[in-house]
């Protein structure tokens, strides 16, 4: 915004940022949740009081990128529909870290597989939740009737978005293994299901983390080939 480096960025730039633009107010709202977040964690960290800090801190994001851009009926719907992708992945990959660093760390494994097994429901409706949400975003911020559509800013977003659907159908498959094959091998006794389990929770891991450097860097280029 300034036309300089970071590290030439005066405080004077910074503050008129903050109090003088839309992307300032949801940078001073996200500390505000993160500054209760710490407070929370240091004088009463009971789960459910973080989860909700946490989740709202990240719930700005939708006032930010693309989605941020919105406006009217449209933009509402993108950002609610933003806020939903960015919780059910939030919920999804947290879940994956925890599962994944008591497997390896063998911290009570048999718990770890009961946890596996309750949250295959919930699971179910993250991933649908994923992809409603993520179709509807891409047709509100893709929109086929804009402009400019046959640019290299917007082949080079929709390389990235199809990189991404891969990634996430490559978690599909991870988990689809877990819920269908390896856990209920683990349940049934088998001696290699327990390693085959922490590879494939491992790798679904890491696809997710791949997604979201992929998302990162898609959130810097114009869909519509502005």
């Amino acid at each position: 915004m300034a036309g300089v480096e970071l590290h030439e960025l005066d405080t004077e730039t910074v503050f008129m940022v903050l109090r003088a633009t839309p992307l300032g107010n949801v940078v001073q709202t996200r500390l505000a949740f993160l500054v209760l977040f710490c407070a929370a964690l240091a004088w009463r960290p009971t789960p459910w009081l973080l989860s909700v800090f946490a989740l709202l801190a990240l719930a700005t994001s939708a006032w930010a990128g693309h989605a941020g851009a919105g406006e009217g009926s449209s933009g509402t719907l993108l950002h609610a529909s933003d806020v939903i992708h960015l919780f059910a992945a939030a919920l999804w990959l947290g879940a994956l870290l925890s599962f994944t660093t008591r497997l390896f760390c063998g911290l009570e494994p048999a718990q770890v597989i009961c946890d596996l097994a309750e949250f295959a429901d919930a699971g179910t409706i993250v991933v649908a939740a994923l992809i409603g949400s993520g179709l509807v975003n891409a047709w509100l911020i893709a929109d086929p009737s804009k402009d400019g559509l046959g640019t290299l800013s917007y082949g080079s977003w929709l390389s990235l978005i199809g990189a991404k659907i891969l990634f996430f159908g490559a978690m599909l498959g991870f988990a689809a293994l877990n819920r269908w094959r390896f856990v209920p091998s683990v349940v049934a006794g088998s001696p290699s299901a327990v390693t085959m389990l922490k590879w494939s929770l491992a790798l679904e891991t890491a696809c997710a983390i791949t997604v979201i450097i992929i998302v990162a860097y898609a959130g810097q280029l114009s869909p519509s080939g502005a």
